[in-house]
């Protein structure tokens, strides 16, 4: 097993994705950032949704998803292509 699931805000669901599109570890993930991480869960068409997005970047910032900031949510989609320029 990973050691994703121990990070906040991952749960076991969502490490096991990352783990689909290739990140197995901790040092994997912030080596990865929350833009391209999600980007390479997109990639192998597992489909997942924003919460994600924010989950990765709460895990990686130590802040709780709901407190991300609207800059950053929006900085965000712009890096995965979600949110047009």
């Amino acid at each position: 097993m990973s050691d994703l699931a121990a990070m906040p805000h991952l749960d076991a669901e969502s490490a096991a994705l990352l783990a689909k599109a290739g990140i197995h570890s901790q040092t994997a993930l912030r080596a990865a950032g929350a833009a391209d991480a999600y980007m390479k869960v997109r990639a192998k068409a597992l489909r997942p949704s924003e919460d994600l997005l924010w989950a990765i970047e709460g895990a990686l910032t130590g802040i709780e998803p709901h407190d991300i900031s609207a800059d950053r949510r929006n900085d965000l989609l712009h890096q995965t292509g979600d949110l047009l320029a």
